[in-house]
């Protein structure tokens, strides 16, 4: 795999260092609108390199603290279309968003997105990246990962994403020895690994254009659909909607009841449905509780004591009288 852009800072002039730097990174990444960070005052540490071979091609990093964006129009084709898997090796990380969902990608995240994404991004300090250009017409799987104006962002915590990231930080090792019929077995793996970790729970997807109003709803449904799950919570609903959780927390701001209580006060309505069945008498208030998403009994009694002024035994016996 040939090395066919190697540029690092010379340290001799801030500004021109900045220049050539988002020069080469705009030629590597494509068509970025680059600016410093605020308080670049230290000493420039930057270096960019490109590896090819055949059709793909991989790029290592070290950027300087900056902010830019990528604002193609819809239908704009200045480059081939590439799937771009990145990994962050090095540094806190950055903030990302498309459109009104944002993120906060850290070291150890990987990022599935495309060359052809109006995005925005800014890092306050220097961060390492490495990223697999695959182009979209190169394999099925590579065409079903690009989704207009939409990034997943996938976390380190499950084996795949960490499988993951270890073939990518091998390939980047091996660049220099990887030959052009070794793309294919290459890129294929990658490919199954990626769609795997997409498909995870530990992936977060940005979407563009989604109404607050909207949003909020699919919150509201996605909440009443999975009450019996134990897990349900901040995580999992932001990542079903493709929301940071930041913004999931402010949409529910706007409705002046948290996630936490609105989870708690659908259970227990639904609790109180169950409790007044007559069908469901032979269910004991333990076994109730464990079935809407309760995982102790006794929190759930308190909790609906706090809601309805009984405890989940004397309700049952009031509607049954």
């Amino acid at each position: 795999m040939p090395l066919e852009i190697d540029w690092k800072a010379q340290k001799l002039n801030k500004n021109e260092d900045f220049k050539a730097f988002s020069e080469h990174l705009s030629e590597v990444h494509f068509d970025w609108k680059i600016k410093q960070s605020e308080g670049l005052n230290r000493q420039i540490n930057a270096y960019i390199k490109k590896y090819s071979f055949g059709e793909c091609f991989v790029t290592d990093v070290m950027t300087l603290p900056i902010k830019g964006e990528r604002a193609l129009p819809h239908g704009t084709t200045k480059q081939p279309c590439y799937l771009i898997i990145s990994y962050i090796l090095d540094g806190k990380g950055y903030s990302i968003s498309v459109d009104e969902c944002h993120d906060f990608v850290k070291r150890g995240n990987l990022f599935i997105w495309n060359s052809n994404h109006p995005l925005q991004f800014e890092s306050k300090e220097n961060i390492r990246q490495i990223s697999v250009f695959i182009p979209a017409t190169y394999h099925s799987v590579a065409q079903s990962l690009i989704r207009q104006d939409q990034i997943v962002v996938i976390d380190d915590h499950d084996v795949l994403s960490n499988i993951l990231r270890s073939t990518l930080l091998t390939l980047r090792k091996n660049a220099h020895k990887v030959r052009t019929s070794e793309e294919r077995p290459i890129i294929n793996v990658l490919l199954d690994l990626a769609k795997a970790c997409t498909e995870s729970r530990s992936a977060t997807q940005l979407v563009k254009n989604k109404n607050p109003q909207t949003l909020l709803q699919e919150a509201q449904e996605y909440i009443e659909e999975n009450l019996f799950d134990v897990d349900i919570g901040v995580q999992s609903i932001s990542r079903a909607l493709g929301i940071s959780d930041r913004y999931l927390h402010k949409l529910f701001a706007s409705t002046e009841m948290s996630l936490t209580k609105t989870i708690s006060d659908k259970r227990t309505a639904l609790a109180a449905r169950y409790l007044s069945d007559t069908g469901l008498s032979d269910l004991s208030v333990t076994d109730i509780a464990f079935m809407i998403g309760f995982n102790d009994s006794a929190y759930f009694s308190r909790v609906f004591k706090a809601k309805y002024g009984l405890s989940p035994k004397q309700f049952r016996r009031h509607k049954f009288k």
